[in-house]
């Protein structure tokens, strides 16, 4: 049996973007499992787009795509910046440091 593409049921642009609850209606996935399908197509390489006021949707120039990637990488600086915090903070009330 073929796997179910998210990409699939996407358009390009974010004038077309479907929400994570419309994508769980189509595809009777729950948001984690959906979370997992969107992130193993991102993995493959698929350009699948999101953002928090649109939804998902492809790309449909150069630019969106450049934008997306850029907003990804700035994540996780900031998660990366976190954990480093967290992590040095956690010797501080005497707790491994270790991770």
């Amino acid at each position: 049996m073929d796997r179910m593409l998210i990409s699939d049921l996407l358009s390009a642009g974010s004038q077309a973007a479907r929400t994570a609850g419309e994508l769980e209606k189509i595809t009777g996935l729950n948001n984690r499992e959906l979370r997992l399908a969107i992130e193993a197509e991102r993995r493959e390489g698929t350009p699948l787009l999101s953002d928090t006021r649109n939804g998902e949707c492809l790309p449909d120039t150069d630019d969106a795509r450049r934008r997306f990637v850029a907003s990804m990488r700035n994540r996780a600086k900031e998660i990366l910046l976190t954990a480093q915090a967290v992590e040095k903070g956690g010797a501080a009330f005497g707790k491994s440091s270790n991770v």
